[in-house]
């Protein structure tokens, strides 16, 4: 309901799992939300092109190894 009320576009995979499309304003955004019986948790996944400058490479790499 969240993805048609926005025109996000959306594709079911199944009754417990969605993927949405979000245009964002640098990339956009593939966000995927599945429900995991086994474990009673939601799963959510975001995938998002990002475009590093050259010479931040680095940078970048140890932002993302203190975030995760």
């Amino acid at each position: 309901q969240v993805a048609h009320n926005n025109d996000w576009s959306f594709e079911r995979a199944g009754d417990d799992e969605i993927s949405i499309s979000v245009a964002g304003s640098w990339t956009d955004y593939h966000v995927s939300f599945s429900w995991m019986e086994d474990f009673e948790a939601l799963h959510l996944a975001c995938a998002f092109d990002i475009k590093v400058p050259e010479g931040r490479a680095l940078e970048v790499m140890r932002l993302l190894s203190l975030i995760n």
